[in-house]
């Protein structure tokens, strides 16, 4: 569902140049652009679940890096050469460019307002991803040794604090990681908390607060999506707090994953979706400015072309890498990782995911298909 925020917001912007007015049916859409929100604080959520109960040590968090870097830089390497050949030549040409070069080959785009947006302008996400991935090994190492509950209240304040002294139009520098922080620590909360209990989890977990989150999350796409005009104080606003709470709410609901093994044809889409949804995020954003000019037909067109493109891209660069690690896994005698999260829920009693939605969810956070259905058997085995 994330994913298709994104697209459904990129074919919007593609389509209504000079942000004109939006009637009000087209709010929600307007909002797909906190597809991304939802891919930061599922990153926390997913990670941390997949982290267990292993240590915060060197070696693990060397580990836990190493395969973070492996998994996201094929498919994103492929693509920077291909887009860097078709509408960036210009960057050979001079020093600024090639540093703008070297820093996007390394997915550190974002760290200067200069080199953001300069070959496809969703790179930028992957810089604060990657940062997350850095201190993510802190951040459990301090949720182990302080209280969680204080810890989040200060990423949640600092990050915060931050948006809102260093807000501006180009996003630069509230949407760094001390900016986006507060997400990614919202989902972590969230995998946290399942398998715990007291009386505030207990009140957060019920279906009142869940139906109330649900609703909250539909109030704020269409309030976020009618600042879709030019900077006003409304965006501002918008910009600045729509972000995390946007991610408190989801994070609420992340409280209450469906519990059931039934499928359907929207999980299933929804979930296929999901896993080639990487790739389709890095390739989908030139290919719809490229077929704008030709309205709406163009854009069925750019969907559909980047969806065929995402799902090449998935099993020609992204699906090798599951089955190297998997055969290095396989030839150390490991087990993998989700095995340590199931220890870590059968001695606390947490509840498992259902299936189709964790396959999904780990396909949109980078967890490939592949390694899910590897894991899924050693689950299936632990359960049994």
């Amino acid at each position: 569902m994330a994913v298709a925020g994104v697209l459904a917001f990129h074919a919007l912007a593609t389509t209504y140049h000079g942000h004109q007015r939006l009637p009000f049916f087209l709010w929600p859409v307007a909002a797909g652009k906190l597809g991304v929100d939802a891919f930061f604080v599922l990153s926390g959520f997913v990670i941390t679940r997949s982290w267990g109960s292993r240590p915060t040590n060197f070696n693990a968090s060397r580990e836990f890096l190493s395969r973070r870097i492996k998994r996201l830089f094929p498919a994103y390497w492929a693509s920077l050469a291909v887009f860097v050949a078709l509408r960036a030549r210009r960057l050979f040409d001079s020093v600024h460019g090639l540093g703008t070069l070297f820093l996007h080959v390394i997915g550190q785009q974002f760290l200067l307002p200069r080199t953001a947006y300069q070959i496809n302008s969703v790179y930028w996400t992957l810089t604060p991803q990657i940062h997350f991935y850095l201190l993510f090994p802190l951040l459990m190492l301090a949720v182990r040794r302080l209280r969680a509950r204080s810890m989040l209240i200060f990423v949640l304040v600092v990050s915060v604090g931050f948006r809102v002294l260093l807000h501006s139009t180009n996003q630069w520098p509230a949407d760094t990681i001390i900016g986006r922080l507060d997400q990614f620590a919202l989902g972590m909360a969230a995998a946290l908390a399942i398998g715990r209990s007291n009386r505030l989890l207990t009140i957060l977990r019920s279906k009142t607060v869940s139906y109330l989150a649900v609703g909250g999350l539909l109030a704020l796409i269409f309030a976020y999506g009618s600042t879709w005009m030019a900077p006003s104080p409304q965006q501002v606003m918008a910009e600045t707090f729509g972000h995390p709470l946007f991610a408190a709410l989801l994070a609420l609901r992340l409280l209450r994953l469906p519990e059931t093994n039934g499928t359907s044809l929207a999980t299933t889409a929804f979930a296929g979706l999901g896993t080639i949804s990487y790739s389709v995020y890095l390739w989908h954003l030139p290919i719809f400015e490229w077929a704008s000019g030709a309205g709406f037909v163009g854009i069925v067109a750019a969907i559909i072309a980047s969806l065929i493109v995402g799902t090449i891209s998935y099993f020609v660069l992204e699906k090798p890498s599951f089955r190297l690690r998997s055969a290095k896994n396989a030839a150390r005698g490991d087990v993998g990782v989700r095995v340590q999260r199931d220890d870590a829920d059968s001695k606390t009693g947490a509840r498992r995911l259902d299936d189709l939605v964790r396959a999904g969810v780990d396909g949109l956070v980078h967890d490939g298909a592949g390694s899910v259905r590897d894991e899924e058997k050693v689950a299936g085995a632990h359960v049994a």
